[in-house]
């Protein structure tokens, strides 16, 4: 898949060098590539189990957020610097020969070989994947609560330019100024917030942070929705974007460690439509009331339904917080070790 993907970046480079990038040919392009990554990520996610001890498994998941975010700061300071001194040309090449160093990153990695023969339809193998997340409480209880923030509080992402036009006074300049510093503030909060997540799971337990984590991701989103001037809203959106990443990476971790390994890729799968899948529903739905309403009362209004239902779940329910600091299976060494300790 990384190949693929490296091929569909190359492709729009050509494309770009000789001026021949419209907008549908582009659309197409991005949309093979976000297929792609869709199909990418179950797998890599997978993965971790077999490669990273239980008691390292949200560190690990948390280091992954972290790169990523970080490639979020990064990446278009560089692409900026790249565009400014050689053209759009050059840095849409680079960006497809990073997929290089992909590539041979993954192929260094080993992990043990399962030989599964699959017999049945591939549509029955993904119904038997989802009744095995339906099965498992704690990927039922990650699955739902991933849905909900996914739902209620994630559009905060998409709305960041919308959200720069309210704090400035509409021209291109200072637009781009306030969503390029505000998603950088967003960045590196997320890339703070993943970095400690583990050591405080580790000092006051993963279920209690990733519960305060959530419970506190909507109050911090509240405060940014009605921050009064950019300086206000970007330091609330770095706390909001240190919050809602322990989110991603607590549901993640828990969704890793108690699916079972046969269906580990498939409930990883669903787990992630939850997310992808909800997320632009919620977006389109939170800006269009917010152009009724304001983004300050949009976000207060599904941050405060976001909280009623956490409330309704605790009182409801209370086994699904319960189970978010579980495992499954206690395995203290990534299953490669221990294979290759059994062939020794």
């Amino acid at each position: 898949s990384n190949v693929l993907e490296g091929l569909v970046a190359a492709t729009l480079a050509v494309l770009v060098v000789q001026g021949r990038a419209t907008p549908g040919l582009v659309t197409a392009i991005v949309a093979v590539g976000g297929s792609l990554v869709a199909l990418r990520l179950p797998f890599n996610q997978a993965l971790l189990p077999d490669l990273v001890p239980h008691e390292d498994m949200l560190a690990a998941a948390s280091l992954t957020a972290a790169q990523w975010n970080l490639g979020r700061v990064v990446g278009p300071t560089l692409a900026a610097g790249t565009i400014a001194l050689w053209g759009y040309e050059w840095a849409f090449a680079i960006n497809a020969l990073s997929y290089i160093a992909v590539v041979v990153a993954m192929v260094m990695v080993r992990v043990p070989h399962i030989h599964q023969v699959a017999t049945e339809r591939i549509w029955h193998r993904i119904a038997a994947g989802a009744r095995a997340a339906r099965a498992e409480p704690g990927c039922r209880a990650a699955i739902g609560l991933m849905a909900l923030a996914a739902f209620l509080a994630a559009p905060f992402i998409a709305l960041i330019s919308a959200r720069a036009l309210e704090l400035t006074d509409g021209t291109d300049r200072a637009l781009a100024r306030a969503t390029g510093v505000l998603t950088t503030a967003q960045g590196i909060g997320a890339v703070a917030g993943a970095l400690l997540v583990a050591e405080l799971a580790h000092r006051y337990s993963r279920r209690r942070i990733l519960i305060f984590d959530l419970v506190a991701t909507p109050a911090a989103l509240i405060a940014y929705g009605y921050a009064p001037t950019l300086l206000t809203a970007t330091l609330a959106l770095a706390i909001v974007g240190s919050l809602y990443i322990g989110i991603l990476a607590g549901l993640q971790t828990t969704v890793q460690l108690r699916a079972p390994v046969e269906f580990r890729g498939r409930v990883l799968s669903i787990y992630l439509v939850s997310l992808g899948g909800i997320f632009p529903i919620g977006g389109v739905l939170q800006g269009w009331l917010g152009d009724r309403i304001g983004l300050g009362h949009t976000t207060a209004i599904a941050c405060g339904l976001y909280l009623v239902a956490l409330a309704y779940l605790r009182a409801t329910r209370p086994h699904i917080f319960a189970v978010l600091g579980e495992s499954q299976v206690e395995v203290h060494e990534p299953v490669a070790l221990t294979a290759e300790r059994a062939v020794d």
